[in-house]
């Protein structure tokens, strides 16, 4: 709640959609837009090369875990964990993103 500014009766759902505000992208964010292709809520759009998050986020972390310089972290990203599905690549979310 403190990083949304939301009030504390905020529920659950509207909370998750608005942890997008404290993604942060450091100097080795090259502006290459994978972050937003592999969105699958639209959420990203990229503004004079850097990621820019629109309170949709569905907090599936594609963009934290498909940013091939790692340059996405804040919010939930603390931990550190990445993870990517050994038969799936980010060509096969974009596809799908396309196809909605």
């Amino acid at each position: 709640l403190k990083r949304t500014g939301l009030p504390p009766d905020t529920g659950l759902a509207a909370l998750a959609q608005r942890l997008d505000q404290g993604f942060t992208v450091n100097e080795g964010c090259t502006g290459c837009g994978v972050c937003a292709r592999v969105c699958p809520a639209g959420n990203i759009r990229i503004d004079r090369c850097r990621p820019v998050w629109l309170g949709r986020c569905e907090n599936c972390l594609a963009c934290y875990n498909w940013c091939p310089s790692g340059a996405i972290g804040g919010g939930i990203t603390s931990a550190g964990y990445f993870y990517r599905h050994p038969e799936i690549t980010a060509a096969d979310i974009m596809k799908q993103r396309e196809a909605r």
